[in-house]
């Protein structure tokens, strides 16, 4: 009876049935489109995932990297080779100097007076006559050359470009001969020792491109890996060994970096930190 009444009722109003139909379609449209969205949406989350991933591993698990780099320079000791009384002190801590300038003066009054004795002991030498002449004449000779150099070395000068430092040298102290006084920072030896974990020596080779981002720097610097250390930073120091046998600290290698290009803003320092990520080729664009 009730699918009789159905019946008539749609061959009376056709219009309502189609009405049905239509909003049965729509729905079922709009369910199929829902769960396309959601297949498209977990498609591009999977593909951005796996894009991110994968370049997360080639910047920092492909490529070497650390961040407990350190700009490192060679120092160099002055000391004089002709002891006596400094008489006058011509730098001041953290002042750049070129080589060859005279960083103090030591008693020249007294080394020039010994040269000028040199000097007339070989005029005196020159006038003897006899079997011993020749003989003191090459030993007043040597003195003068001695006291020649002792004179020219009690000006202490610059063996190379560089930065004073730790300077408390002041006049009327005594220096004894090779005691160092302060420390030179050589600037054509700044370069970059940064520890790598052992795990990444097969892929550093020395040759390889270095970007170096030191802290507080807005570009970056670049050099090149010189050479590897011969041993780890723990090696020769008592180790403590861990609780569980399976447990393997990782050590660390030096490696040396040399510095290509530096931005003309910056001054260099020893001990700033530095990131430093190795790369197989230089970019040609950006940083």
């Amino acid at each position: 009876m009730a699918s009789a009444a159905g019946r008539t009722l749609a061959l009376l109003c056709p219009g309502r049935g189609l009405r049905h139909r239509s909003q049965r379609s729509l729905a079922s449209m709009r369910r199929v489109n829902s769960n396309l969205c959601r297949v498209l949406l977990t498609l591009v989350l999977a593909i951005a995932a796996i894009a991110a991933i994968t370049l997360l591993w080639r910047r920092y698990g492909g490529e070497p990297w650390t961040r407990e780099a350190r700009l490192a320079a060679d120092s160099v000791p002055v000391s004089t080779d002709a002891p006596g009384l400094v008489t006058r002190v011509l730098v001041t801590d953290n002042q750049f100097v070129r080589a060859g300038a005279v960083l103090f003066l030591v008693d020249r009054e007294r080394y020039g007076a010994r040269l000028e004795r040199a000097r007339a002991e070989v005029a005196r030498a020159r006038l003897e006559r006899g079997p011993r002449a020749a003989a003191q004449l090459r030993l007043a000779l040597a003195e003068r050359t001695l006291a020649q150099l002792d004179f020219e070395r009690s000006s202490v000068r610059a063996p190379v470009d560089g930065y004073v430092e730790g300077l408390t040298l002041r006049p009327g102290r005594w220096t004894s001969r090779g005691e160092a006084q302060f420390t030179l920072v050589a600037v054509d030896s700044f370069h970059v020792m940064a520890p790598f974990e052992e795990t990444k020596l097969r892929a550093i080779k020395v040759g390889d491109t270095a970007r170096i981002d030191v802290l507080g720097e807005p570009r970056p610097l670049w050099g090149h890996v010189e050479s590897l250390a011969a041993q780890t930073q723990e090696a020769g120091k008592d180790q403590a060994r861990p609780g569980l046998s399976w447990v393997r600290p990782v050590q660390r290698v030096t490696v040396r970096i040399a510095i290509d290009e530096t931005p003309g803003d910056l001054r260099p320092i020893a001990g700033r930190t530095a990131s430093v990520r190795l790369q197989r080729a230089r970019p040609l664009y950006g940083n």
